[in-house]
């Protein structure tokens, strides 16, 4: 059985599903960060931010399926 969560990563590929979520924590600070800085939340350097995180999440979750897929196979 697969446990999965940011702290406890116990299936195939653990070391990019950790690697993602630090990446997502490391973005997650950088985008705060910004919005904290910038006078509106539609900045350009806000957005930008804003969406490689969002592409950060969506990588991670999608290699977290995969992950556990390949592991309760």
């Amino acid at each position: 059985m697969c446990m999965m969560g940011f702290n406890k990563l116990r299936c195939k590929g653990d070391r990019m599903t950790r690697e993602g979520a630090q990446r997502i924590d490391e973005l997650r600070v950088k985008l705060y960060e910004a919005a904290l800085s910038s006078s509106k939340l539609t900045d350009p350097h806000v957005l930008r931010i804003s969406e490689e995180t969002d592409r950060a999440i969506v990588d991670f979750l999608l290699k977290q399926q995969a992950n556990k897929k390949a592991a309760c196979e």
